[in-house]
């Protein structure tokens, strides 16, 4: 469970009924503001480990809200509940960036387990700036990459792809995401398939085989996300 949590909901009742179900189980630390505004300042003032977001908050929307949290590089996990319970909905806020989608009505059980969950995602085996997924070790300091002991050569975007997305494993990232945080472009003036290319290159290298591991999994309909493996 994270140590510290913010809930984003303009329904006041759910936010004191939510607020003292996580008490009852030991976590005090919870935050609970009614729109996107006042979200933004406990952000910027005192992040939390995890934020619990709405989609129809007043004002400023939720998926505005996580546009805005990961346009500045934030890793902060994210899980959207909203009783927008559509598929274009959930893809949307995924595509966004949020780590996960409950639907309301909800059970306080599952949501613990939920954010449970997206903890684990966010905590790869860090040593020393180096992330460690079973056969493949990726140093961040060296720029170094291992698989299975032999050193991978990647070129310099190759590496910043894998480490932009082994650093929020299961996190799915859209092409538009990837090209604004590795590259610094917009798609305007880079084209998407920079991305696309970049990522069969990192396959190539990486999963050499069939018997490899895949850690480089497509989202149809969203884009790319890192999986650690077993």
């Amino acid at each position: 469970m994270a140590s510290s949590l913010l809930l984003v909901d303009d329904d006041k009742d759910l936010q004191a009924t939510l607020v003292a179900s996580f008490a009852s189980i030991g976590n005090s630390d919870v935050r609970s503001v009614h729109n996107a505004e006042e979200a933004a300042e406990v952000l910027r003032m005192a992040p939390p480990d995890l934020m619990v977001l709405d989609l129809g908050l007043p004002g400023m929307g939720g998926l505005e809200l996580i546009r805005l949290v990961r346009k500045k590089d934030s890793a902060l996990p994210i899980i959207v509940l909203s009783a927008r319970d559509d598929e274009s909905n959930r893809i949307m806020a995924l595509s966004y960036g949020a780590d996960d989608y409950v639907t309301k009505p909800f059970s306080f059980l599952e949501l613990v387990a939920r954010i449970n969950a997206v903890m684990r995602r966010g905590a790869p085996n860090v040593h020393h700036e180096e992330l460690v997924f079973g056969e493949l070790r990726i140093n961040l300091v060296s720029r170094e990459v291992l698989l299975n002991g032999e050193p991978i050569p990647l070129a310099v975007k190759e590496f910043d792809l894998l480490a932009f997305l082994a650093t929020s494993p299961r996190r799915a990232f859209t092409k538009n995401q990837l090209l604004l945080h590795v590259w610094g472009a917009e798609p305007g003036w880079q084209s998407l398939s920079t991305v696309k290319e970049h990522v069969h290159r990192l396959r190539a290298k990486l999963e050499p085989n069939a018997d490899s591991i895949k850690h480089i999994t497509t989202m149809h309909g969203l884009g790319y996300r890192f999986d650690p493996g077993s």
